[in-house]
């Protein structure tokens, strides 16, 4: 489907800042579940505000692509924010949380993830995760969006802090691996793409200990990357 004037006007450049300048995307299933809840509380004015706020999408699990019969999928997402931008003067941004390394939350294992912390669970995450959402971000009718992806959070600080840890030793290596494929691949899509790393909380990577390995670590991942820091 060709671009119309407005759509190419929006696909142009890569913006410094994304957020700027832009329309933030809604997700349907967040809003009709805060419209659920406002409605089981009897009507509350101000509880129905908070749909009006964006949220990202979480692909948490290689499900979340195709998402299921009650949440869409990330192609659905995205048909509807290109349907969005069609009749909008600024640019949908879109945000999408990727999470789903091998070994994931190595350190609490309260959010530990799907994929093993091997080299078949790396191959998996690359092949069977990181693929499907770059092939689908990269269709040129998403081209007038802004995709901003935030990658793997809580991930890499663990390889500041939590070394000594059998199961953090285990993991880091492919964490580190696959976070550089995971930022290669997307970077290679184009401008409409905005990659930020996770680098964890102040409480985490603020303290002078940790903050002092916390750019090599996260230097080393990035320079690795394709692109870099670009």
């Amino acid at each position: 489907m060709p671009l119309t004037g407005m759509q190419a006007a929006q696909a142009a450049t890569h913006a410094s800042n994304p957020f700027v300048g832009s329309t933030p995307y809604l997700n349907p299933n967040y809003v009709s579940e805060v419209q659920t809840q406002v409605s089981a509380d009897g009507g509350n004015a101000k509880e129905a505000q908070v749909a009006n706020y964006q949220t990202a999408i979480w692909m948490d699990h290689i499900g979340a692509i195709a998402g299921s019969g009650s949440t869409l999928g990330l192609q659905a997402h995205l048909d509807n924010a290109a349907t969005q931008a069609a009749s909008s003067s600024l640019p949908i941004l879109v945000e999408v949380v990727v999470y789903d390394l091998p070994g994931r939350d190595c350190a609490a294992l309260a959010s530990n993830g799907e994929i093993p912390a091997t080299a078949a669970g790396l191959t998996e995450y690359e092949s069977q995760y990181i693929d499907p959402i770059v092939a689908i971000e990269g269709n040129s009718k998403y081209s007038n969006l802004r995709i901003v992806n935030f990658i793997e959070p809580d991930s890499l600080p663990n390889a500041v802090t939590n070394k000594s840890q059998s199961a953090c030793a285990t993991a880091i290596p492919y964490y580190e691996t696959g976070i550089a494929y995971a930022l290669s691949k997307l970077h290679a899509i184009g401008p409409q793409v905005y990659n930020y790393l996770d680098i964890g909380h102040s409480g985490w990577l603020g303290w002078p200990n940790n903050m002092s390995g916390a750019g090599p670590e996260y230097s080393k991942v990035v320079q690795s990357a394709t692109g870099g820091y670009a």
